[in-house]
């Protein structure tokens, strides 16, 4: 990227042993809405955290590229951003837990 650091790519995969299954995102985002939700979760939970950097607001707009990392856990999503997606190098990779019950609201 011609920038002073390394760049270190974070990748996930969801596998369900049992189904022999990959979920992709169409499994966490089935459709725009639930995007739009993930989004907007997204943004009020960084806006709100006590930082000392600026957030990159573009990487957490509400386009499926932004959230392609992710984790299912019981009960919840955790997306994970890049490096410098949402925040500059110094504050390191950033992510966020999602609840289910959360989207369902």
């Amino acid at each position: 990227l011609g920038g002073a650091h390394p760049v270190h790519l974070i990748t996930a995969r969801n596998y369900n042993w049992f189904q022999k299954l990959i979920y992709d995102i169409t499994f966490a985002i089935p459709d725009q809405e639930k995007l739009d939700k993930i989004a907007k979760i997204s943004l009020d939970y960084f806006n709100n955290m006590q930082k000392d950097w600026e957030l990159f607001t573009e990487g957490l707009e509400p386009k499926i590229e932004n959230y392609q990392t992710f984790n299912i856990i019981p009960g919840a999503f955790i997306f994970y951003f890049q490096e410098a997606q949402i925040a500059p190098y110094s504050a390191g990779p950033q992510q966020i837990q999602i609840y289910w019950e959360q989207l369902k609201q």
